[in-house]
């Protein structure tokens, strides 16, 4: 995080105080609806430059909602401030920014981000005068994560910028990101610009300090349909668990030549990949030779396409059929309850493992597979 003393930095503090164009919270609620076009070399990126910051209609139709904010500009500087009337109210002392990043329309998801943003103080008339500015990010618009803080200072002087950058990994993938600003007030009320977000120039710091998000992403993963999945550990022995699934998919034309092809599959973190010939069948082998001399088959895979069906009515459709054999995987499955202990078929637990298939790096996933799983501890295990 980068703290700079003098507004000079983040815009210069020449020129008068304008009134800038208002939109008196809220509008109607938006989103910036991303589409795949928008995602160049799997990365969207979205910056809040002073061309935008100078066009209302663009601002608008790029939040999701504003609260008791406006503009504001000082000579060639435009930031966003809160309403004037607001220091004299008694209720409703706050003001907010809220954007929220829709990603449902594509074909992506986000893995990481990075967040850029600044806010600054200035025109504290009254000491007694205490605003505390916020932004931060969720996942829901209900659970909020910090990213930058400044708060006003507590007697008149020039001003103070801050600037934040941030990285933030995405795991659960979500389709919605939300980022807010947030004014938050202590004593006796606002003080127009007392705190300002994203001030920028025709001096060109929105080239380094405006609001800025890059979310890097990744393709959804294609509908897996799981029809049979089974995992077997043996608790006795080493490199003796198995596991196999059938599942179908839609693979389109990626379908139509499966010579070379390799299909990778991880079932809990169980991995194997396969080469799949003209007929799409394939075999993984091990490094180790049997005593004649042969490479061991350590799993098969075979990938077959169903034609459509008119009556009844039918679309065509793959069937993905796979066994992994000859491996070591009781740490991995006991993060997903497959454990080492004494559990009956009455009492049998209900397990999920999540299947994740690349055929030619497309993904294909599912996690919903709810699987019973009886033990005999320190003997075998079995989910099916």
């Amino acid at each position: 995080m980068k703290i700079w003393f003098g507004l000079r930095c983040l815009g210069g503090i020449t020129g008068l105080w304008v009134a800038g164009l208002a939109f008196t919270s809220p509008p109607a609620q938006g989103s910036l609806v991303i589409s795949n076009t928008a995602i160049v070399n799997a990365r969207y990126v979205y910056e809040l430059t002073y061309e935008r910051m100078t066009n209302s209609a663009a601002f608008n139709a790029d939040v999701f909602s504003t609260s008791n904010v406006v503009w504001g500009a000082l000579g060639p500087t435009r930031y966003i401030r809160t309403f004037d009337s607001l220091h004299e109210r008694t209720t409703n002392k706050f003001a907010e920014v809220v954007y929220r990043f829709d990603f449902t329309a594509t074909d992506f998801l986000p893995l990481s981000m990075t967040i850029r943003d600044n806010l600054a103080t200035f025109r504290n008339h009254d000491p007694n005068e205490h605003t505390l500015a916020t932004t931060a990010w969720s996942t829901n618009g209900v659970d909020y994560i910090l990213v930058n803080q400044l708060a006003s200072p507590v007697a008149p002087v020039l001003g103070t910028g801050v600037v934040a950058d941030v990285s933030v990994n995405l795991p659960s993938r979500p389709s919605l990101v939300y980022y807010r600003v947030v004014f938050t007030n202590f004593e006796s009320g606002f003080n127009e610009d007392q705190a300002q977000w994203n001030r920028v120039s025709t001096a060109g710091a929105d080239t380094t300090s405006c609001f800025r998000v890059s979310f890097a992403t990744n393709s959804v993963p294609g509908r897996l349909t799981i029809s049979k999945l089974q995992a077997r550990l043996n608790f006795t022995k080493l490199s003796n668990d198995t596991c196999s699934v059938t599942a179908t998919l839609d693979l389109g034309g990626a379908g139509d030549n499966l010579t070379n092809k390799v299909v990778a599959l991880d079932i809990g973190g169980a991995q194997r990949s396969f080469t799949l010939d003209s007929k799409g069948k394939g075999r993984a082998l091990a490094s180790i030779v049997d005593n004649k001399g042969h490479r061991v088959s350590i799993g098969t895979c075979r990938l077959a396409y169903t034609k459509p069906r008119m009556k009844p009515a039918r679309p065509g459709f793959w069937t993905l059929t796979a066994t992994m054999n000859k491996g070591t995987w009781r740490d991995p499955w006991n993060a997903y309850g497959l454990h080492n202990d004494n559990i009956s078929a009455k009492a049998s637990d209900h397990v999920t493992l999540p299947v994740l298939i690349l055929i030619n790096d497309e993904p294909f996933a599912n996690d919903t597979k709810v699987l019973k799983y009886t033990a005999s501890l320190n003997k075998a295990g079995m989910a099916k």
